[in-house]
């Protein structure tokens, strides 16, 4: 399918900023730094999430100032609907289910999906343990990031 490459990143733009607006305000329920200071768990997530939507802005004002006469094809690809698919069900089990089980099975899906592969099961839940424990190291542990189904300290 040809879509003129503007349409492509007015869409991309609007996205990003809505995930990066919600990102933001997400962050209104973090609690405060347990030392008191004013650097706490949501600093980082905030500083990101307004990088991501001053750079979506960006994208859209572009878009619509610079109207590109370029068109791109975009295919279908089983991997990317799944991969939307499979971050969906992350999204909607990841309060239920807590951080720990869906980022472990969302990794291990994620890497059966996009490997050529089918017999590296071993492999796949190595990686998805040593993630799923790297993140909550550095986002729970040394950032006191509140993860989904983490209990605090």
């Amino acid at each position: 399918m040809k879509v003129p490459l503007h349409y492509v990143e007015l869409i991309m733009g609007t996205a990003m900023g809505m995930l990066f607006g919600w990102s933001y305000s997400s962050t209104q329920a973090f609690p405060p730094s347990p030392t008191g200071s004013t650097i706490g768990p949501a600093l980082l997530p905030r500083v990101l999430s307004i990088a991501g939507l001053v750079l979506s802005i960006m994208v859209v004002v572009t878009a619509l100032v610079r109207k590109r006469r370029t068109t791109v094809t975009i295919p279908f690809s089983r991997q990317l609907a799944l991969t939307v698919a499979l971050f969906t069900v992350y999204l909607l089990m990841l309060e239920r289910v807590g951080f720990f089980v869906s980022t472990l099975v969302v990794m291990i899906a994620e890497l059966a999906i996009l490997s050529r592969s089918r017999s590296r099961w071993g492999e796949w839940v190595g990686i998805g343990l040593l993630t799923v424990v790297g993140l909550w190291l550095v986002f729970g542990q040394l950032l006191h990031v509140p993860l989904p189904g983490v209990r605090g300290r």
